[in-house]
């Protein structure tokens, strides 16, 4: 089985390479941060996650859904992840103290985006305040690099986790 290795950020690559102008949180261990891609960028799933570059440990996953087969796979995803009030709106963007969704249209076909950090064997992960930033610059650049129209980014409000 193929390990893929965590790479500086720079070379994160078309799929990973926008962690490099993100804007980061505080490196944990004082090593900088790396980034592993996981998918090709033009692959109809793609994944990446962001590595503390002294424990190796992944901090945060950010992966990319394109096609109209992925709106109930991605209805299922956040029906898991996050407890919604009622009354929110079937094509709102959410955001927990771990996961959140941003999507677009993308040539006419649905685009969804999520990024995740649930706590590591030691509690450590990042906060949903630290993460929504990220979200957004990844959704952005995705949209971006594949033509898609604007995305619907999550509010600044935090939702109970459903986990």
């Amino acid at each position: 089985m193929l390990r893929p290795t965590a790479v500086p950020l720079e070379k994160g690559g078309a799929g990973c390479g926008w962690l490099a102008r993100a804007r980061l949180p505080e490196k944990p261990a004082g090593k900088s941060w790396r980034v592993i891609a996981r998918t090709d960028p033009h692959a109809a799933v793609t994944s990446c996650a962001l590595v503390d570059g002294t424990s190796g440990a992944e901090y945060a996953e950010f992966s990319g859904w394109y096609g109209d087969w992925t709106d109930k796979s991605f209805d299922t995803l956040i029906g898991a992840n996050v407890r919604l009030p009622r009354g929110f709106p079937d094509d709102g963007q959410v955001m927990t103290e771990h996961f959140g969704t941003a999507a677009a249209r993308c040539e006419g076909e649905s685009a969804h985006w999520e990024a995740s950090s649930y706590p590591d064997s030691a509690g450590r992960s990042l906060a949903g305040r630290e993460l929504r930033p990220l979200l957004v610059a990844f959704a952005r650049d995705q949209a971006e690099r594949r033509g898609c129209g604007r995305p619907a980014l999550p509010g600044q409000r935090i939702f109970p986790s459903g986990r």
